[in-house]
């Protein structure tokens, strides 16, 4: 995510100057902070941070920095769902042809009605 998505999401064209200046701020103090954050787990996952490599930081940053570069140890999750709807709308008008009953529900009365004859107390 670069930082003409994140302005482009945060800053419209009808904002006051002051507030687009305030967004426009805030969005490039969150760039840097990730920046720095990622270079701190790129340095501690390769060891250039004078400590032995962090085998937790190579695992945490081929997981999800991986993904970006098409990497094979990244930790993704895809579904995919194939619906027809040619086929749902065939069912459906069969079931309505062939006269199929189809359950349903009935409507009742609500059951927390507030009963006027329980005021008058005899």
């Amino acid at each position: 995510m670069g930082l003409k998505h994140l302005l482009e999401k945060e800053v419209s064209d009808d904002f006051p100057e002051e507030l687009k200046k305030k967004r426009i701020k805030k969005v490039e103090d969150k760039l840097k902070s990730i920046e720095e954050v990622s270079a701190a787990l790129f340095d501690s996952a390769t060891g250039r941070n004078g400590r032995d490599p962090s085998v937790s930081a190579q695992i945490f940053f081929l997981k999800n920095k991986g993904k970006e570069a098409g990497n094979p140890w990244a930790d993704i999750q895809q579904v995919e769902n194939s619906i027809n709807l040619s086929n749902v709308l065939e069912n459906a008008n069969t079931r309505i042809i062939e006269g199929k009953k189809v359950e349903t529900i009935e409507k009742k009365e609500p059951f927390l009605l507030k009963d006027n004859d329980s005021s008058q107390d005899n």
